[in-house]
């Protein structure tokens, strides 16, 4: 890991907030994290298919060989891979989906649940660190930045606990944007907050994740209603072919955020970071004209989606029937 020197004189919320007041924000780190939810998918499919593979053939390993001991040292062989898989698997199936992050204006403090871990730091004794990692995806591998805020040991040589607050950056620039509009809501300093689009939820529904995780994302920049009339025209030409080619990435992609359970913080901590406008005051104007709510997804739109999905899937069906009538 590396400090983060950098700093901006602009803030950006990068598509991680999922619910924000005057006293706490909660977000997740990786809510752009369709690497993560494909990766899952690949191993689930594959863990599945190796053993439906092995289940079907078991039968005939015994009937060809005509000898029990032969055909039980055959299958042990091909049994290894598949339970490798599926062990892999399915500890990715029971780990968190997510590490939800909650920042407690009132306190002071941040709280970040790592699976059933939780981990607690003053704000003041935080500072930002980044690393750099490959990370492949559905369409293909690229370089993204892990933005960390470390809270060190006296000596500054060790730390004392670490919480990610970012997974799927860009930049540098983009890891110092996030930073700076985190500083500045721990500040309340409303009027210079940027604009704050909610993710609408830890999992979404699924053609949330379609259109918010997607392999292109431009899918969800904007909603069906801000966009111009070529903007709608180019979704409408653009989506099914994307959707079409890379069907399969997307539905692994759709598998895996389906996988692994929501970690949940303490009653304890919510209701200490609870927002009561009684005590705590009407939600300042600045603030609220920056909070922009998930929309639902327009009827035109849900038509697009799922009408892609399901060309996809029917191109796909047909692709892989013709060629297994080809002779090799």
């Amino acid at each position: 890991m590396h400090p983060l020197m950098l700093r901006t004189n602009y803030g950006t919320a990068s598509s991680l907030v999922n619910e924000v007041s005057p006293v706490r924000l909660i977000s997740v780190p990786n809510s752009t994290g369709e690497a993560g939810a494909y990766g899952v998918g690949v191993l689930a499919v594959l863990a599945a298919l190796l053993l439906i593979y092995i289940s079907f053939y078991g039968s005939y390993f015994f009937y060809s060989f005509g000898d029990f001991a032969v055909s039980i040292i055959i299958i042990s062989f091909s049994l290894f891979p598949a339970f490798m898989i599926w062990w892999v698997a399915s500890n990715l199936w029971r780990r968190g989906y997510s590490e939800p992050t909650l920042f407690n204006r009132k306190r002071g403090t941040v709280i970040q649940m790592q699976g059933r871990k939780r981990v607690e730091a003053r704000w003041s004794d935080l500072q930002p660190y980044f690393e750099v990692m490959r990370a492949a995806h559905a369409a293909g591998a690229s370089s993204v930045m892990i933005l960390r805020l470390v809270h060190l040991s006296e000596d500054g040589r060790s730390a004392i606990s670490q919480i990610k607050v970012s997974g799927h950056l860009i930049s540098a620039r983009a890891a110092a944007a996030y930073y700076e509009f985190l500083c500045r809501y721990m500040a309340g300093d409303w009027e210079a907050l940027p604009e704050i689009r909610l993710i609408g939820g830890i999992r979404r529904p699924l053609l949330q994740e379609f259109r918010l995780d997607g392999i292109n994302f431009w899918m969800g920049a904007y909603d069906w209603s801000e966009r111009r009339p070529i903007g709608k025209l180019l979704m409408w030409v653009f989506v099914p072919v994307w959707t079409v080619l890379l069907w399969p990435f997307h539905m692994l992609t759709l598998l895996g955020s389906r996988l692994g359970w929501v970690p949940q913080f303490p009653q304890k901590d919510l209701d200490e970071a609870a927002y009561d406008p009684g005590k705590d005051g009407p939600i300042p104007e600045a603030l609220a004209r920056k909070i922009q709510p998930l929309g639902e997804i327009a009827l035109p739109e849900r038509v697009l989606y799922i009408g892609s999905i399901l060309l996809g899937g029917g191109l796909w069906v047909w692709l892989i029937a013709w060629m297994s009538t080809l002779e090799w």
